[in-house]
């Protein structure tokens, strides 16, 4: 059974995720979010032509800011019992206080390549929510909506995310938007990988998916185009 207390505010607190009290924290935080600014996409995904800000520019955008007000990030990562990577995500504060989230991811195979990719893009997403940061083009412009990608995961190949948390997020409560890919087209594809022996996690590297199953439907011409031309 999960533990709970109350800090001085009235504020219960799940045990494991936070500090008893978190008042200072969430003002330095607050005033460290009044300097951030949207992390620089300036990474590129040939494929679906578009850019993303990878970790580095997610880390360029918040540290300085954080550092001025009292403020650090720690992320250490373990392989939970169903093989998926967790990345564990700490903001502290010089208080004493602090906030955590884990985020859950299963790599495509088991290498050190893929695990290593999968934390990146882990380290990535959690690092940015933890702190609030954004990048350029945040509401992709309705591109989800028209079943386009509103961001590569050109450095992302994983299994759909799970993230732990104490409620539904938004994703959890609405139905999936963006059509896929059928299970026919997916078994095709990788049978023409089997025969031009093509790496699967190469392949999902360069269209900038985390799985065959997460190719959207319009992008599905565009990635018989690739396999073709794959040698």
């Amino acid at each position: 059974m999960e533990s709970s207390q109350f800090d001085s505010n009235g504020c219960r607190c799940h045990g494991g995720n936070q500090s008893p009290t978190i008042g200072k924290l969430m003002e330095a935080l607050s005033k460290a979010q009044g300097a951030m600014r949207p992390a620089l996409k300036d990474s590129e995904n040939p494929y679906f032509k578009s850019k993303y800000a990878d970790l580095k520019r997610i880390w360029e955008s918040v540290r300085e800011p954080l550092a001025q007000n009292g403020l650090a990030v720690v992320q250490t990562t373990r392989i939970d019992p169903n093989g998926r990577v967790v990345v564990v995500t700490t903001l502290g504060h010089s208080s004493g206080e602090w906030i955590r989230g884990e985020l859950a991811m299963m790599p495509v195979k088991q290498g050190p390549h893929e695990v290593g990719s999968t934390i990146t893009y882990a380290r990535r997403y959690a690092l940015a929510a933890i702190v609030g940061a954004v990048t350029e083009d945040e509401d992709d412009d309705g591109n989800a909506g028209a079943g386009r990608p509103a961001e590569p995961l050109a450095d992302a190949p994983a299994a759909p995310v799970h993230v732990h948390s104490e409620e539904p997020t938004v994703e959890d409560r609405q139905p999936e938007a963006v059509p896929r890919i059928t299970k026919a087209m997916q078994a095709y594809i990788e049978q023409q990988l089997k025969r031009k022996k093509i790496d699967l996690q190469t392949f999902l590297n360069k269209v900038g998916v985390a799985s065959l199953s997460d190719i959207p439907m319009s992008e599905k011409d565009r990635v018989i185009l690739m396999l073709r031309r794959e040698a």
